[in-house]
């Protein structure tokens, strides 16, 4: 009896022993789990040294000037301003002369026998007198001289009379030249009677021929129809 009790002791104290050991290697188990899941993590590699590019300093407004002063789009902000010359206006043209007649004087001065121009209407002027665009300044026998947008025209008493002189041979070549051109005279009227043949039995009106209709020559008789293109006239041999 006391050789089964010491034998189930003995098998009791395995068992204790056996359990003893899987529980402390459960725990050794667990401490290394829990290590491993709170143990901290591995620091991330350090991030390359980053080279640092100095900011330049900034413009001053005045470097700017030229790129406002010359907008595309502002023409009023340009200084520089273009100024479109206009064009010179053509040179007044000098109308003719007046036409000098011949120079009188009573005791009071020289005066002109001008007209504005030729076939207008003769006058007495004198020194200071306006004629036209012409302003007399001064009148002798030999010279005449005019004041005209400012200028003073000097003509001698000759070149103003022949000016004058002058003046009805271009009226009357123009005269010539405007004739109206003669007319010619109008055909002699057309002899009444038939016209050419047609290829049958009638034959057709000569142009500008006005008997009436009916007429009757040398065995001819001139009918006319009328239809919506107009009147037609034609010849027919007598009905015998």
């Amino acid at each position: 009896m006391k050789t089964r009790l010491r034998i189930l002791n003995l098998v009791l104290l395995i068992a204790c022993g056996f359990v003893v050991w899987q529980m402390r290697a459960n725990h050794l188990q667990a401490a290394a789990r829990e290590q491993k899941t709170f143990q901290p993590r591995a620091k991330a590699n350090q991030a390359a040294d980053v080279k640092v590019v100095p900011v330049p300093p900034a413009e001053p407004p005045s470097a700017y000037v030229e790129v406002a002063t010359r907008m595309m789009f502002a023409q009023d902000r340009n200084p520089n301003v273009v100024e479109e010359k206009k064009p010179e206006p053509e040179p007044k043209q000098m109308p003719p002369l007046p036409v000098l007649y011949g120079v009188i004087n009573f005791g009071d001065g020289p005066i002109a026998m001008l007209s504005e121009n030729e076939g207008g209407k003769q006058g007495s002027y004198k020194a200071g007198d306006s004629i036209g665009e012409f302003k007399l300044v001064s009148v002798s026998k030999e010279k005449i001289t005019f004041l005209w947008d400012g200028k003073e025209i000097e003509k001698t008493a000759e070149q103003l009379k022949s000016q004058g002189k002058s003046a009805p041979k271009k009226a009357a070549k123009e005269t010539v030249a405007k004739a109206p051109t003669p007319v010619a005279p109008p055909p002699a009227p057309t002899k009444p009677g038939p016209g050419k043949e047609t290829g049958g039995r009638e034959r057709a009106c000569q142009p500008g021929e006005k008997s009436p209709d009916g007429t009757v020559v040398d065995g001819w008789v001139k009918r006319t129809t009328y239809s919506p293109m107009g009147a037609v006239c034609y010849w027919e041999p007598v009905a015998k």
